[in-house]
C-alpha cells in the first residue's frame, strides 16, 4: 500500500518513515508476523540491532585487545570475545530465520556455526598432534561463526540492506528496546549459565 501510494502521488517509489510508523504494527494495534512481512519492513529494526550487538562487543574487543599488550595476558581472551559475538549473531539469526518461517535455512545455519567445524576439528586433531590445543579450537569455532554469518547475508542478499543502513540513526528505538527488554536479556543470561556452568565447577574442582 505506501509503495503503490508513492508512485501514485508523487510518480515514484515511497518508503517507510521509520521515525513515525512501525511497519509491523497498525494504528489499531493488530500485529503482522515476520514471516508475512515484505523484506523493507524488517531490515530497519535488523540495522538498529547490528549497531547495539556491535557497540557491546567490539569494546570489549578492544578493551581485551589492550589488556594483552599492557598487561600481558593470554591473546585467547580475545578469541573467547570475538567466538562469543558471532554465537551472539548465530543465535539471532537461528531466531530471525524460525520467525521467518524457514526452518530449513535455520537448522542449515545452525549446523554449520555449532556442528559441522567439530566434525572437521576433531580429524585433524587426531591426525596431527599440534593442533590438540584450546587456541587451535577457538580458532576454528570462529571461523566457523564467520561462515554461519556470511551465509546468512548471502542468503537474504536481495534484501534492502543498503537503503536501510542509510536511513537515519535512530537511538530512541535503541534506548526504547533497551529499557523493555533489559529483564528479559537478564534472564537468557542466568539460563545460558545454567546451561554451562556445572562443567566449569566441575573441571575446577578436579584440578583440569
Amino acid at each position: 500500500v505506501v509503495k503503490a501510494y508513492g508512485w501514485t502521488t508523487s510518480g515514484g517509489a515511497a518508503g517507510w518513515d521509520y521515525e513515525t510508523e512501525t511497519p509491523l504494527r497498525g494504528l489499531r494495534g493488530y500485529g503482522l508476523a515476520r514471516g508475512q512481512a515484505h523484506p523493507d519492513q524488517l531490515t530497519d529494526e535488523l540495522r538498529h540491532y547490528l549497531y547495539l550487538t556491535l557497540a557491546i562487543y567490539l569494546p570489549a574487543i578492544v578493551v581485551v585487545l589492550a589488556a594483552v599488550h599492557v598487561f600481558d595476558i593470554s591473546w585467547l581472551w580475545t578469541l573467547i570475545v570475538a567466538v562469543t559475538l558471532f554465537e551472539h549473531f548465530g543465535n539471532a539469526i537461528f531466531l530471525l530465520l524460525s520467525s521467518l518461517e524457514r526452518p530449513l535455512l535455520a537448522n542449515v545455519n545452525a549446523f554449520l556455526r555449532s556442528t559441522a567445524w567439530i566434525l572437521f576439528y576433531v580429524p585433524v586433531a587426531w591426525w596431527e598432534p599440534a593442533y590438540r590445543s584450546l587456541t587451535v579450537l577457538l580458532l576454528f569455532w570462529l571461523v566457523a561463526g564467520v561462515l554461519a554469518f556470511l551465509q546468512f547475508a548471502w542468503e537474504l542478499r536481495s534484501w534492502p540492506w543498503g537503503r536501510a543502513f542509510r536511513l537515519p540513526f535512530r537511538r530512541a528505538w535503541i534506548a526504547v528496546n533497551v529499557r523493555s527488554a533489559w529483564i528479559i536479556y537478564i534472564g537468557d543470561l542466568g539460563f545460558v549459565s545454567s546451561q554451562y556452568i556445572d562443567r566449569y565447577i566441575v573441571t575446577a574442582f578436579l584440578g583440569l
